[in-house]
């Protein structure tokens, strides 16, 4: 999700607003019900596990995910990053931008993204490369089976796969996790929370701190990216 739990933070209250007005997550929920429909038709739906995911607050679209240890992944942040109406004067225009990005399904086409604002509007101002980073995030997240990252305050806590009986453990992308925290026992702290009544199962996370910004943050996760591809 671009926010995150509170899109006022992420977007401006105005913005967030705007996007509540337009119906968005109303639409969302109706194809939500579709694709389940067509799950019960079409069985090579039901085993793809399709999906569409919208944040509660202000219903923007999240990416459509597909063969992953996780769906999408929730992002919490304190950072200010959105495109601010001094650089797209138009309302309309900035919630068709927010949705194009939301909807970029890899690194290709979050590059794809900046070329074109800078095509259009000018050099992307540290605040909107800011947002494009938090994608890029998120995207590299759900490859790393994380299902929910807050970053605040400079540290970085990633929340893993809920069920612990899914083969993420056992697979090298969870061992790359594992062996990062072994070689960076200063900085990292990985723990299981106990299980409670809105959450049937123990959470596993990682706590990572010293994490100056967005882009460090992101720069974390490609390392751990990073093992999983070379072991």
């Amino acid at each position: 999700d671009l926010d995150i739990r509170g899109a006022g933070d992420l977007l401006g209250a105005e913005q967030s607003g705007f996007i509540s007005e337009m119906g968005v997550e109303m639409y969302y929920k109706v194809l939500n019900e579709a694709i389940e429909e067509l799950k019960e038709e079409m069985p090579e739906i039901q085993a793809a596990n399709y999906t569409i995911s919208e944040t509660a607050s202000a219903g923007i679209p999240c990416t459509l995910q597909h063969g992953k240890f996780v769906k999408d992944c929730q992002l919490e942040t304190d950072a200010e990053a959105l495109i601010p109406d001094d650089y797209v004067q138009s309302g309309e225009e900035r919630l068709r931008l927010y949705r194009e990005l939301d909807d970029a399904a890899d690194e290709t086409a979050v590059l794809k993204f900046e070329y074109q604002m800078k095509d259009r509007f000018g050099n992307i101002p540290p605040i909107v490369q800011k947002l494009t980073d938090i994608v890029r995030l998120r995207l590299i997240a759900i490859d790393l089976g994380i299902e929910r990252i807050v970053y605040k305050n400079k540290t970085l806590i990633c929340f893993f796969v809920s069920k612990h009986d899914s083969p993420y453990y056992t697979s090298p992308v969870f061992a790359s996790v594992v062996e990062y925290v072994k070689t960076h026992p200063q900085l990292c702290r990985m723990k299981e929370a106990a299980a409670t009544p809105a959450s049937a199962e123990a959470k596993l996370s990682l706590t990572v701190s010293g994490v100056k910004d967005v882009k460090d943050a992101l720069n974390t996760l490609r390392r751990i990216l990073n093992r999983s591809t070379e072991a």
